[in-house]
């Protein structure tokens, strides 16, 4: 097949086909051209039409999509599936299980730190940049924080939405870090 021959096939196609084409492919009985027969058979192809809808209505009601079927299937997409879940709760339960050892260890190296180098100095750094002009101190070496006795804002409750205010004690060692900036001359 030549390549000419391809082009002179494809070119009908841009083309609306004539009338004469489409008369000449349904034949129709000369009988049937008459406005009664044709007004029957549109008649018998309404009917038939609607027989059909009428039997496929409940099916395409049932496919179609309705809000309601939009959010189940959306929920239903978006579902982890439950070894997901499993292993993401065992994660959590892990994770938890982790800070509590790291809070403990961590509360351990602070009871147990001299707060004191080597040389025997204190350890303890002041910082003064706070509203209230009262130092507080931090030990370097274990990550302890020596606060005053101070106002402080806990969570949130049902009587309180900003937050329940009250008066924090001063820390055990907090004494004893300001007597080491006194020494110092800080």
């Amino acid at each position: 097949m030549s390549k000419e021959h391809v082009i002179e096939n494809l070119q009908g196609l841009n083309a609306p086909a004539s009338a004469s084409a489409v008369a000449a492919s349904v034949v129709a009985p000369d009988v049937l051209r008459t406005p009664e027969a044709q007004a029957a058979t549109n008649a018998i192809i309404a009917e038939a039409v609607k027989s059909v809808f009428a039997q496929l209505g409940p099916l395409l009601e049932s496919m179609s999509l309705t809000p309601a079927k939009i959010a189940e299937a959306e929920k239903m997409r978006r579902a982890k599936p439950p070894e997901e879940i499993a292993r993401e709760l065992r994660e959590r339960q892990m994770m938890q299980l982790d800070l509590q050892e790291a809070e403990a260890r961590k509360k351990e190296n602070q009871s147990a730190c001299s707060h004191r180098y080597p040389t025997g100095q204190s350890a303890f750094h002041v910082i003064h940049n706070f509203p209230d002009r009262q130092p507080r101190f931090s030990c370097p070496l274990c990550g302890i924080w020596v606060a005053p006795r101070q106002w402080m804002i806990g969570p949130p409750t049902q009587e309180e939405p900003r937050g329940h205010a009250f008066i924090a004690e001063a820390h055990p060692l907090y004494q004893e870090a300001f007597k080491a900036m006194a020494s110092k001359g800080v």
